[in-house]
C-alpha cells in the first residue's frame, strides 16, 4: 500500500509548469516524483539517449534469435535488457519513470 497520501497545492505560472514537465520529462520522472528529489536535496539528472538506443537495438536482437535454436542467448538479451532498464527507470527503490501521476 502506497504510504503517500498527502498533497500539497502550489501556484506557479505557466512556464514554471513547462518548466518543471520538461526537466521531470528528460528524467524519465513524474513531474511528482522529480519534486520529491528535489525537495530531497538531490539534483535529477537525464538519462543518456545512447542508452535508451542500446535498450531498442538489444530488443532489435531478441527478436532475431525469437524460435531459433539459441534461445539461451535470447534469454540472455532479455536478461541484460531487463537490467538495463532497471537501471534507467529505478533508483532507490523508486521508480523514475512512467506513474500514475505522470500528469502532476
Amino acid at each position: 500500500m502506497r504510504e503517500r497520501t498527502k498533497v500539497i497545492q502550489i501556484r506557479m505560472t505557466e512556464k514554471e509548469k513547462a518548466d518543471i514537465l520538461r526537466k521531470a520529462k528528460k528524467c524519465k520522472m513524474s513531474a511528482s516524483a522529480y519534486l520529491r528529489q528535489l525537495a530531497k536535496g538531490h539534483s535529477p539528472k537525464e538519462y543518456p539517449s545512447q542508452l535508451r538506443s542500446l535498450c531498442w537495438e538489444i530488443e532489435l536482437m531478441t527478436e532475431e534469435f525469437k524460435g531459433k535454436d539459441d534461445e539461451k542467448f535470447r534469454n540472455y538479451l532479455l536478461s541484460y535488457l531487463k537490467d538495463i532498464r532497471k537501471f534507467l527507470y529505478w533508483k532507490d527503490g523508486e521508480q523514475n519513470g512512467d506513474n500514475e501521476d505522470m500528469d502532476d
